[in-house]
Order: C-alpha cells, then structure tokens, then sequence
C-alpha cells in the first residue's frame, strides 16, 4: 500500500520480501536458527548455564530499486555501495 501510495516504507530485515523501498535490521530467522542449534545442545545434555549468550552482530541494509523508481527516489551513490543488498 506504501509503494502505491508512493509513501516511502522501511521493513525489518525480513520484510524485505514484501518490496519495501528499503529494509533494515537483523535476520530473525538467522536469530531462530541459532536459538534451535542451543536447544539441541540442551536436548543432547549440555548445561543451558554453561552455553554462551548469543546474538546477531550483523545488520543488514536492502535497498529496494524497482520501488525507488516507482517513486521517483534517487539513492545516493554511497548508500548503495553500503546495502549488503540491491534489489530490483
């Protein structure tokens, strides 16, 4: 509705997905995928007290081309050369 409305939209990381003009964010199902890897652990007998805590380091950046030009947005040079990804 954003992009029709030509309204420019940031999603979370992974709501890219449904083309917003950019998304941000940490990956939760990365996040999920680490979460069920301790649980294992704690399935196959490793004390929860002695696992590290964890947590996603990486954002990530995805700059939505084909909304942008929907748009008429220009993106700077130096914004796309940052986006961990260019869509569209």
């Amino acid at each position: 509705m954003a992009n029709d409305a030509r309204l420019p939209a940031i999603f979370g990381r992974d709501h890219a997905r449904y083309g917003p003009l950019m998304a941000y964010g940490t990956s939760l199902a990365f996040a999920a995928r680490r979460m069920a890897s301790q649980v294992d652990s704690i399935l196959k007998g490793a004390n929860a007290g002695a696992l590290p805590v964890e947590y996603v380091r990486r954002s990530e950046l995805i700059v939505n081309l084909s909304a942008a030009r929907k748009m008429a947005v220009a993106f700077p040079d130096r914004l796309l050369r940052l986006a961990s990804q260019v869509v569209g």
